[in-house]
């Protein structure tokens, strides 16, 4: 293959190339690759409160009632859940303004003010 044509549509060696006819003439087709998609599933996400082991959430309500967690903080803490957000696999924490979650890996464990 021409380097002109290889270095205008950044062929490289390995790529696979897809042969199309189109009328008399055939059009060469480099199959695209999709940029960094293997590593978005590097990073665990955070588990759905029913998918968390049972004594889990048991603690996470009784540290919410303990630290006086309120029913609007609570709701921005479920939509956030939902979302199923990417966390590291260590230690991390999310804040929330009036309490912070900290967690491990995919499951949250504690609540701080």
């Amino acid at each position: 293959m021409p380097k002109a044509i290889v270095d205008q549509y950044g062929i490289r060696p390995g790529d696979t190339i897809d042969w199309v006819p189109d009328g008399e003439v055939i059009r060469v087709v480099p199959q695209r690759r999709k940029p960094l998609a293997h590593l978005r599933r590097l990073m665990p996400r955070v588990q759905r409160w029913d998918n968390l082991p049972a004594a889990v959430p048991q603690h996470l309500i009784d540290r919410m009632g303990y630290r006086e967690i309120g029913v609007s903080d609570l709701n921005r803490l479920r939509l956030w859940i939902e979302t199923r957000p990417e966390v590291p696999e260590g230690d991390w924490y999310k804040d929330f303004g009036s309490f912070k979650i900290c967690g491990s890996g995919s499951y949250p464990q504690t609540f701080l003010l």
